[in-house]
Formats: structure tokens, C-alpha cells, sequence
């Protein structure tokens, strides 16, 4: 063996002898040593806080009160709808977004659908709102041209029918388009009716500061129509002699 040779092997054995005696690294240490011991030392800390209450887990409720204008989340559960004490066919509408408490009520807007023409259901507005991106159904009541008055918004929320004023106000809307059409005898006199529920409920004067229809709220618009908003004053007067008289609710 040459002295280059000798040499080498020592060198060799040299190195060999340091990797076998450095210390290895920490991530190499904790993966070196069993798999148990970090299990172990998770089920020590279940079984040690075993006696320690549960964490609460608070449910994920949206936060709207950064643009909901300081009303309140309309609650069904709590937020108790007063009752008309005429018949109104429920709906159960979902709705795709909050709904808000109504702060005050000063006043009633009367509407017409406008487009389309006939009858239309409340159900049809409310996907048709939708679709427009709204929330829902923007009226609190939908009349029908044989009478019947549907759900809309539960009563006591903000509605989405004339703008500026759906905080303090309930919308109604019949049926029809009364730019061209007249709204039936039926749907006269169940507006009547609610008009004079609504007037109770929320101490209402009939006037024409309290029912008004939609054009008297937003300019822009014909909204209850030219062949049913010369009829207010006339509805007016009715609603005010049936509350003087004291008409019994059905």
C-alpha cells in the first residue's frame, strides 16, 4: 500500500468518526424518536383537560350594522307581526337577504304593478324583485283583482316601495295596470278594509298625509295609475267613516 493510499483511508475513517459523533439536528431529533411520543403527548393534554369546560362556539352571525343605518335585524321568531283582523293569505317567503325593523310608521303608500297587466300574484312579484336583486317582494300586501289580499314583506319590516320613505311607511300594490285598467270592485273594497286595519294598528289618521299613492312620494312615476289615484280622496273618506263608526273586523 502506497503512502497515498494509507493516507486516504485515515482521512477516511477520520470523517466517518466525526458524522457518527455530531449532534444531529433538532428537526432530525424529534422525527427520530418514536411516533408515539407526540401522541402520547396529545392524548396527555386531552386526558389532563378532560374536566375543563368545553370552548364555546359562538355561531357565525353576519355582522350588518356597518350599512344597515342603525335599524334592527327583523327577528320572525321574536318580532311578532300585529294582527289585521281581516283575512290575509299567508305566502312564507324567502327572502335572499336581512330584512330590518321598521323604526316608525307614519304613513301608507298605495301602488298598482304597472307591468305587466291583469292579475299577478304576489308570488310572481316577489321573483321578479328577486330578480332585479333585490331581497324579495318589496310590498307589504299584493291585492288581487278578485279580492284577495296576499303577503307580501312581513308587516313589520322595511319595505322596498318608494324610495326614501320605506322606513316609515307599509306598501300596498293591486293588482293591474290602472294607467289603462280599473281595479275591480273587490280590490276596492279590500283596500278599503286593510286601510282601516292599518289605521288602528298604528294610530293613523286617514288623510292625505297618511294614504298616498306612490306618485305623491316619488315624482318620477304614475304609480297607482290615472284611473285609480283620482279615487283616493273617495277611499280616504270611506276608511275615515268606518273608523268613526267603529266597522267590526272580520
Amino acid at each position: 500500500m502506497s503512502w497515498k493510499e494509507r493516507i486516504g483511508g485515515r482521512i477516511g475513517a477520520l470523517l466517518l468518526l466525526v458524522c457518527l459523533l455530531a449532534p444531529l439536528p433538532a428537526a432530525a431529533v424529534r422525527h427520530r424518536g418514536t411516533a408515539n411520543s407526540g401522541q402520547t403527548t396529545v392524548r396527555t393534554r386531552l386526558h389532563s383537560s378532560k374536566n375543563a369546560p368545553p370552548p364555546v362556539v359562538e355561531p357565525l352571525v353576519p355582522d350588518f350594522s356597518a350599512w344597515s343605518g342603525g335599524l334592527v335585524l327583523y327577528d320572525p321568531a321574536k318580532d311578532t307581526a300585529p294582527r289585521e283582523g281581516i283575512p290575509v293569505e299567508e305566502t312564507g317567503f324567502f327572502f335572499t337577504g336581512p330584512l330590518f325593523l321598521r323604526p316608525v310608521t307614519r304613513g301608507i303608500v298605495i301602488h298598482h304593478v304597472g307591468v305587466p297587466a291583469g292579475d299577478t300574484s304576489a308570488e310572481r312579484i316577489h321573483w321578479a324583485h328577486i330578480s332585479n336583486g333585490w331581497n324579495g317582494i318589496g310590498y307589504h300586501y299584493v291585492i288581487r283583482q278578485d279580492g284577495t289580499i296576499e303577503r307580501g314583506r312581513p308587516l313589520p319590516t322595511v319595505g322596498a316601495h318608494a324610495y326614501a320613505f320605506n322606513e316609515s311607511t307599509v306598501g300596498i300594490c293591486l293588482s293591474g295596470s290602472f294607467e289603462w285598467e280599473f281595479p275591480s270592485y273587490a280590490q276596492l273594497e279590500s283596500l278599503t278594509e286593510l286601510l282601516v286595519s292599518l289605521c288602528r294598528i298604528y294610530g293613523l289618521k286617514p288623510n292625505a298625509d297618511t294614504i298616498t299613492g306612490h306618485r305623491d312620494m316619488n315624482f318620477d312615476t304614475a304609480c297607482p295609475g290615472r284611473n285609480l289615484y283620482p279615487m283616493l280622496p273617495s277611499l280616504l273618506e270611506e276608511v275615515s267613516s268606518l273608523l268613526r263608526e267603529g266597522s267590526p273586523e272580520r
